[in-house]
């Protein structure tokens, strides 16, 4: 057992230290991409943080960064919006050689649809959908919104010369989801139907708010032949698809990257995916060719792989060396899936965006930050003790942790505790290297604390840190996250603990949990006064009725009911779908048409569906006047 004495010696001689120490000012830098027009963030004038306002529009294709069918300037980007004005035609289309003539622009140029027969005959075995067998498939590049399709036949396109015999009389358009192909028969139905045309120009509106792939202009049966002169495509609304990669950003030594902020404006049927990556060297890419023994290749500098023929490169790799792989897409409009995790300090980030868009409008993102700061120590591992416990069960846990600290790193003098699937209850101890130290709990609720302590700096490199606090763990795999932080450095992000061996007695080298069930069910339910007298009076005027859902790993649904003793229902409290967590809901002594109940004995009833079982509590309250 440690001398308290001595304890107490050894931090008067560590803050004795750190007083004569020079003050650090830490920076933080903060990444803005678009919003040009708003104001710096509020911190933005505080000493040690760094503004920097970006461009959108600033990609290079050196440094990492393209876009895909994305407009963008300096207050927003979002999926490109077609011009309806704009013939998309000749710059989107491919497949049919015949297409060549009918999009070229040139009036003097056309195609020439030779005579149709939907009976055969003659040598033919032409069949017809309808009224319709002839077709010209028009594929895109990717969907989109069809507004109108401009046909010119009859000769030049110059109506002075018009040939009303070879105009089209008879035409059908149909949409289609998929590319078609050149050859692909006719595909019903047709939401254009034009018969006995005498127009030379068809001006067609496209009644559809349908994104489609291709697009069939299906032509009837005819005798004589039809010359077609022009076919021009007119788009509307956003393109479904559009992407967005950033230039990798330096922040020139290894940092800590996080705490991302943005500001949207969704849009229906509409998604905007984000993912990250960070990493610690420029070369973002390994580059290979092929050594002509089958599928054999061999690493090659980027300069030798822009010197090979095309059949010589193999396709480019991230460089997982020193490069993490594309984060889990997150859900921006949404939040569906996890917000991004930067993990280990590195010098680089570079982010990518994704928009899908089913609609006429798409999610437009206003403004896209990141922060980042230098870490507070070089590395630093954590694990936790015990790993295997009783779900429910309040538990006393020791989390450890190990910094490796080098010369220059500013140590650090607090951390944050995250739960996840888990309460936090109470922070018991702080121990350094063995020996108990004073501590401060700023802030603590179920989902976490914050709690500080004496400078762990470079002369308490390699040292063990341990955290001992009480916590419930609510299901199989909850965990404690924690970040690590500079005191000095009110505005850096903080530095996260790596799952690792921290120490050497505690075999887990982890930070998860595997829960047995320590509870009489997955539900939990406790009812407070069991007696109460709802007469207004402002004394036990209404019940608690709190449960805490265990083992659950998605939203189930709950129903909490009070019935009679003759198990009619009297009132509905609560129907919902509700997650992993501790939950609370009130009666008044009210039906559900709002009356006061007659005293006596009434059930009170939680239900709830999970993992396929249904669980019921009950139990009894006293309504007394």
């Amino acid at each position: 057992m440690p001398d308290p004495g001595s304890t107490n010696r050894r931090w008067l001689l560590v803050a004795a230290l750190l007083a004569i120490m020079p003050e650090l000012c830490g920076a933080v830098t903060i990444y803005r991409f678009g919003g040009e027009a708003l104001a710096p963030p509020a911190e933005a004038n505080q000493p040690g943080v760094v503004f920097r306002q970006m461009n959108w529009a600033d990609l290079s294709l050196l440094n990492g960064g393209q876009s895909t069918r994305v407009q963008m300037d300096g207050e927003k980007i979002g999926p490109l919006l077609h011009n309806p004005r704009k013939n998309i035609a000749p710059e989107r289309l491919a497949g049919d050689s015949r297409l060549t003539a009918l999009m070229d622009r040139n009036g003097e140029t056309f195609w020439t649809a030779p005579r149709y027969d939907c009976g055969g005959g003659a040598g033919q075995s032409n069949r017809c959908e309808g009224r319709f067998g002839l077709v010209i498939n028009i594929d895109f590049e990717d969907e989109i919104l069809i507004d109108r399709i401009l046909i010119i036949s009859g000769g030049s396109g110059d109506p002075q010369f018009v040939n009303p015999v070879s105009i089209i009389k008879h035409l059908g358009i149909a949409l289609s989801p998929e590319p078609l192909g050149a050859s692909a028969r006719p595909q019903p139905p047709y939401i254009v139907e034009i018969h006995d045309n005498k127009k030379q120009s068809l001006n067609i509106s496209i009644p559809s708010y349908q994104p489609a792939a291709a697009v069939q202009i299906a032509l009837g049966e005819h005798s004589l032949p039809w010359e077609i002169v022009e076919i021009q495509i007119y788009a509307k609304g956003v393109t479904k698809e559009a992407s967005y990669t950033s230039n990798m950003i330096d922040f020139g030594r290894p940092a800590v990257w996080g705490e991302v902020r943005w500001s949207l404006q969704p849009e229906v049927d509409s998604n905007l995916i984000l993912q990250t990556r960070n990493g610690a060297l420029a070369e973002l890419f390994r580059y290979w060719k092929y050594t002509g023994v089958g599928d054999q290749k061999v690493e090659v500098t980027k300069e030798e792989y822009d010197q090979l023929k095309r059949s010589q490169q193999g396709e480019p790799t991230t460089n997982l060396d020193s490069w993490n792989s594309w984060s889990p897409r997150f859900d921006m409009a949404r939040g569906a899936g996890s917000p991004p995790l930067f993990p280990r300090p590195r010098r680089f980030l570079q982010f990518r965006l994704e928009f899908f868009s089913l609609g006429a409008e798409g999610t437009e993102l206003e403004f896209l930050e990141f922060r980042a700061s230098e870490a507070a120590v070089h590395d630093v591992v954590g694990e936790l003790d015990p790993v295997e416990v009783e779900a429910g069960a309040l538990t006393r846990f020791t989390y450890a942790l190990k910094p490796r600290l080098e010369a220059g790193d500013s140590g650090f003098d607090r951390l944050v505790i995250s739960t996840v699937a888990a309460r936090l209850d109470s922070v018991h101890e702080v121990r350094i290297d063995g020996l108990t130290a004073p501590f401060t709990v700023d802030s603590l609720d179920e989902e976490g604390a914050a709690i500080s302590f004496p400078r762990v700096g470079e002369e308490l490199s390699d040292a063990v840190i341990e955290i001992v606090f009480g916590a419930q763990a609510l299901r199989y795999g909850s965990a404690f996250t924690v970040r690590i932080a500079d005191s000095r450095r009110p505005f850096d992000v903080g530095q996260p603990v790596l799952a690792g061996d921290a120490v050497d007695e505690m075999l887990g080298d982890r930070v998860w949990i595997e829960t047995t069930i320590a509870v009489p069910s997955v539900l939990d339910v406790e009812v407070a006064p069991s007696v109460f007298t709802p007469n207004g009076d402002g004394v036990n005027d209404q019940v608690s009725i709190g449960y805490s859902l265990f083992e659950t790993t998605g939203g189930v649904l709950v129903e909490v009911e009070i019935r009679d003793l003759a198990g009619r229902l009297v009132k509905q409290v609560y129907s919902g779908e509700q997650a992993i967590g501790r939950f609370e809901h009130t009666w008044d002594g009210q039906d559900d048409g709002g009356r006061q109940v007659p005293p006596g004995i009434y059930i009170y009833r939680v239900t709830t569906n999970m993992n396929d079982d249904r669980l019921v509590k009950t139990g009894t309250l006293h309504v007394v006047y």
